[in-house]
Parts: C-alpha cells; sequence; structure tokens
C-alpha cells in the first residue's frame, strides 16, 4: 500500500503527464506500462520543451520551470513503473482470490497476455459507455489495455494547429504564440480563440475535423488482435442497446 504522501505525489505527477482529462485512480497507477507513459511523455515534453519558444524568439520565463515539471514528473512514475515491475511476482490476487479461468475461447485468448492485466467481473454500470468503457465492464479488454488504447487514439490524431495551418486560419507564428501562451491543462483550441486567433464558429469547426479525422478506438483493438472485426461489429450493437436502455432508465 502506498502512503498518503507519496500516492498524491504520484497522483499529480499523472495529471502533469496525461492531462486532466483521465482519472487518476490506484487502479490507473498499477496498471500503467512504459510503452503508454513515454508515449504520453514525449506528447507533453514537445508541447514544453524550451526549444520551441527560442526557436521564435519568446521570451516565456515560465516555459522552463514546466519542462522540467514534467520530466520530473515522467522520472517518478518511471522509477514507480520499473520498482513495480521488480515486485511482482506470480498471478495477482482480486478481491481476496486469485482469478479464475475461464473455457470459452474469447477467455482462453487473454491466458496468453500478461498476469498484471486486471479484467472487471462486476455489472456493466447502468450510464452511457464510450466503446473502450464498454469493452472493459464487459469483460473482453483489460484496464491496461483501455488505457493503452485511448493513450494511442489521441497520440495518433490530427492535432488542431496542423488542422488550423492547413484551413489558413492560422500561421506558424501564431501556432507557436498560442503553445506558449496555454495556461495548465488549456486545450489549445480554447487558447486560440481566446487570444483571437480564431472566432468560436471555427473553434467548432476544427474540434469537430479533428474528430472526423481521429481513427476509431476499435480499429486499436482489432489492429492488436484483441478482439476481431466481426466481434466488433456485435460488440457496437450491444453498447448501442446498453447505451438506449441506459439513457431510458
Amino acid at each position: 500500500m502506498m502512503v498518503g504522501t507519496k500516492r498524491t505525489a504520484l497522483y499529480d505527477a499523472c495529471k502533469t503527464i496525461f492531462g486532466s482529462e483521465i482519472t487518476v485512480s490506484d487502479d490507473f497507477l498499477r496498471y500503467l506500462q512504459p510503452v503508454g507513459l513515454k508515449a504520453a511523455y514525449r506528447k507533453r515534453a514537445f508541447e514544453t520543451h524550451p526549444d520551441r519558444a527560442r526557436a521564435v524568439n519568446d521570451q516565456d520565463s515560465d516555459r522552463h520551470g514546466r519542462f522540467q515539471q514534467v520530466l520530473s514528473a515522467y522520472e517518478a512514475l518511471l522509477h514507480y513503473v520499473e520498482s513495480r515491475s521488480r515486485r511482482v511476482t506470480g498471478e495477482p490476487v482480486f478481491n481476496g482470490r486469485r482469478k479464475q479461468s475461464y473455457t470459452n475461447r474469447r477467455t482462453r485468448q487473454r491466458s496468453t497476455r500478461p498476469s498484471s492485466d486486471h479484467y472487471y467481473q462486476g455489472r456493466l454500470p447502468q450510464r452511457s459507455l464510450l466503446l473502450g468503457q464498454y469493452l472493459y465492464y464487459s469483460g473482453r479488454i483489460s484496464w491496461k489495455d483501455m488505457i493503452d488504447a485511448i493513450v494511442w487514439q489521441t497520440g495518433q490524431r490530427p492535432k488542431i494547429g496542423q488542422l488550423a495551418l492547413q484551413a489558413g486560419i492560422m500561421s506558424s507564428r501564431d501556432v507557436v504564440t498560442v503553445l506558449s501562451s496555454r495556461s495548465d491543462n488549456e486545450r489549445f483550441a480554447a487558447c486560440a480563440q481566446r487570444c483571437g486567433f480564431i472566432s468560436r464558429n471555427e473553434r467548432v469547426a476544427l474540434i469537430g475535423r479533428q474528430r472526423s479525422m481521429q481513427h476509431s478506438i476499435g480499429e486499436y483493438f482489432v489492429k492488436h488482435g484483441l478482439i476481431t472485426l466481426r466481434d466488433l461489429s456485435e460488440l457496437l450493437a450491444g453498447q448501442r442497446l446498453h447505451n438506449t436502455s441506459a439513457c431510458r432508465g
């Protein structure tokens, strides 16, 4: 068990690296993997690196401090993940008992994955669920699989700044100015509108364009062999049915 001070420090480090859109919990820390951590760190380091300011002679005194904060957070989380990996031996215990094995084909596929993966075994929450959440709460993917998929989807989608450049709405200098002007956890589009580079309608259009170009999270699960394309169609139908029922309830 982590003591309170250490837990708080790791929670803060997660928020620095992954942003406020992901809910941090002990489960999140327990199943955090080096690959997902490094991908998120590279993205955050690129956003805060002082060289981005020097390229346009931007005298932002806080940029170096923000970059150092990101670096310290990454080092703390990497040390935790590596230390945890050295401590883990054998099969984990959930709720006082070892995770039971299943006999159907889908669960036999899971047996080839690392034993540190946690699979949800309770009832589906009675609320609308995104696809990744639905697969996790259905027991089809692990907590690690869901987090890795979210990081993958976030990392491969086009950046708002790139879309604004392509549309001729903003210049390269405008993009760099926005990147250096954002407050903590402020979205690029929100900052660009606040600074007067784009209008509200342009912001909505850019976000819509980004979402339309974003790869489906289901593509990750199929590509990595976690589910088949046929299963994905059935699961999408199950997700829609669940969400419709949850909304009516």
